[in-house]
C-alpha cells in the first residue's frame, strides 16, 4: 500500500511539472536558390536564444550537411547587432520599390533567390524581410534604400554561415 501511494505521489509530481521550454530563435536566415530544380535547395541559418546555432547547406554546396554547434553570448550579441537594423525595414515596402521599379520598365529580374531575414529579440526588436535576391534589387534602388541594408546583411550572414561551417569541416 504504502509502495503504490509513492508511486501515485511520484507521478502527479512527474506528470505536473512543467516541461523545459525550448529555445527560441533570435535569427534565422535563409535563401532559396530559383535554379536548383531539387527540394534541397535552401541554405539556412538559425540562431537560437540559448546559444545553439543550426546550418544547412543544400547538397550541391561546397559544405553541404547541417552543421549544429553553440555560440558564446558575445558573438550572439555581434549577430544580433548585424541584423538588427532589419527590425525598422517593412517587407511591403521593399516589395512596393521592386514593383514601383519593375512598372517602369527600367529592369526585369527572372529566376531571383527568395531571401527571408528574421529577427525576434526583445531589444533589437522583431521583424521578418522577405525578398527576391536583395543584392540584384540594390543596384537599381536608389542609393540609401533599405534593399542595401538587406542585401548587406544576408551577405554577411552567408559569408558567417560558409566560414563557421568550414571551420567545424576540419
Amino acid at each position: 500500500m504504502k509502495m503504490k501511494i509513492h508511486l501515485v505521489v511520484m507521478f502527479l509530481v512527474l506528470g505536473c511539472a512543467e516541461a523545459p521550454s525550448a529555445a527560441e530563435p533570435l535569427i534565422q536566415y535563409e535563401r532559396t536558390h530559383s535554379q536548383v530544380a531539387h527540394e534541397d535547395n535552401t541554405y539556412s541559418l538559425t540562431v537560437y536564444d540559448d546559444g545553439t546555432v543550426e546550418a544547412h547547406f543544400p547538397r550541391h554546396s561546397p559544405q553541404a550537411g547541417t552543421y549544429r554547434w553553440t555560440l558564446p553570448p558575445e558573438e550572439i550579441r555581434n549577430l544580433l547587432d548585424l541584423v538588427a537594423p532589419i527590425g525598422d525595414i517593412e517587407s511591403e515596402s521593399l516589395l512596393t520599390s521592386i514593383q514601383t521599379t519593375r512598372s517602369q520598365g527600367l529592369i526585369e529580374v527572372a529566376d531571383t533567390d527568395r531571401v527571408v531575414l528574421e529577427i525576434n529579440d526583445a531589444t533589437r526588436g522583431q521583424n521578418q524581410i522577405v525578398v527576391p535576391s536583395p543584392e540584384i534589387w540594390q543596384k537599381h534602388l536608389p542609393e540609401g534604400h533599405d534593399m542595401g541594408t538587406v542585401a548587406t546583411i544576408a551577405k554577411e550572414l552567408a559569408a558567417w554561415m560558409r566560414d563557421q561551417a568550414r571551420e567545424r569541416a576540419q
